[in-house]
């Protein structure tokens, strides 16, 4: 399982290469609340074929501390995937470090 910082994260955010993808696995209630720009939300415990179009492609994953996003890298992995990275410290950490966030 790969990983990254959420120092990582935010270049990867400003680079913007089409073909990366970023995924917030926390639930829809959380995502609602507050989330990070360009982040599109699909839920810890979803089957692994919504993540399907992302395939061959670089995907990010955070949830609010690491664990989750963890859990969903090792299940993509799993299932083939290539680059898929989970951001260590998640929300909680881009928040610590004054990251900007849609909502509270």
């Amino acid at each position: 399982m790969k990983s990254c910082t959420v120092d990582d994260l935010k270049k990867a955010i400003s680079d913007h290469d089409e073909n990366v993808h970023f995924i917030d696995v926390r639930s829809v209630g959380e995502f609602e609340k507050s989330h990070i720009e360009g982040f599109i939300n699909i839920p810890l415990g979803s089957d692994t074929k919504a993540f399907e179009k992302f395939k061959g492609t670089t995907v990010y994953l955070i949830c609010f501390s690491g664990g989750r996003s963890d859990m969903a890298c090792q299940a993509l992995d799993g299932v083939g995937f290539k680059e898929v990275l989970s951001v260590k410290g998640g929300l909680l950490v881009w928040k610590v470090k004054g990251y900007p966030v849609v909502g509270g």
